[in-house]
């Protein structure tokens, strides 16, 4: 167990924020939803897709609309499509600025190609109110990633106070702890993260490296297997399970993917 609690920083899941565009494989897998039940709500209209060297990719706004229906992911297909033509009911109206020009996508984009004028755009689309919750989450990578944790912290905070239920601005605070080496305050994030978005494999994945670290090896096990079995893809999975498997001495229930 020597190697699994030495270097844990080096295997945690990554920050989480917004992208321009995301993959059809990468959306399945951040909302929880099988690849043929989103190939079915394109179909059906509800998303826009571009397509780029052969793969399918999800605009930001699909990408967050997403996010809304993580409490409906143990439903039918049927009832998740009842609730997108709901909101697209709610929130109908002609679109006045080109999605490309509005200040969060040209956020984005910057941020995407870590662009100097990055968080310039960010603090722009915070001030205007351009889906600002998600743009302080941004902001707040780019600060960590510029070792200003403390303005990290505050970024992911402010993003939590304008969006109570934001489960990515709680991950990264769990994140954010944990790379602190605050794992009490990492856990609950974790937990408060999972709470939002149960089938967020990567809250299962640094959870697990928690747990370990604490001596709860058993419970660890667990989280990584629950990990896998949300779709969670990690080289060093296989190495993990072994470690704890041995520390608690049980046999691995289940292959890893």
């Amino acid at each position: 167990m020597g190697k699994l609690l030495s270097f844990p920083a080096d295997r945690l899941q990554q920050f989480q924020g917004s992208k321009p565009y995301t993959s059809l494989k990468e959306a399945a897998r951040l909302s929880g939803l099988p690849l043929r039940w989103l190939s079915r709500l394109i179909q059906r209209g509800f998303f826009q897709t571009t397509e780029c060297e052969g793969e399918i990719y999800l605009n930001f706004k699909d990408i967050l609309q997403l996010r809304r229906l993580r409490t409906l992911q143990h439903s039918s297909l049927a009832r998740i499509e009842q609730e997108l033509q709901g909101q697209m009911d709610l929130w109908a109206s002609p679109e006045v600025v080109p999605l490309r020009e509005t200040p969060f996508f040209r956020a984005l984009l910057a941020f995407d190609r870590r662009s100097p004028e990055a968080r310039t755009l960010l603090e722009e689309a915070v001030a205007s109110g351009d889906y600002a919750a998600d743009a302080l989450v941004n902001l707040g990578i780019l600060s960590f990633e510029a070792g200003e944790r403390r303005q990290a912290f505050e970024a992911f905070s402010r993003a939590l106070i304008l969006d109570p239920r934001h489960a990515e601005a709680q991950y990264n605070l769990g994140n954010l702890y944990f790379h602190n080496g605050e794992l009490e305050l990492s856990q609950l994030h974790y937990e408060l993260a999972r709470d939002l978005a149960p089938q967020f494999c990567d809250v299962a994945f640094n959870l697990g490296l928690v747990l370990a670290l604490k001596g709860d090896y058993r419970a660890a096990y667990e989280e990584f297997l629950h990990f896998s079995r949300l779709g969670g893809e990690s080289d060093v999975l296989p190495e993990l399970l072994a470690a704890l498997s041995q520390a608690t001495r049980q046999t691995p229930l289940d292959p890893v993917r």
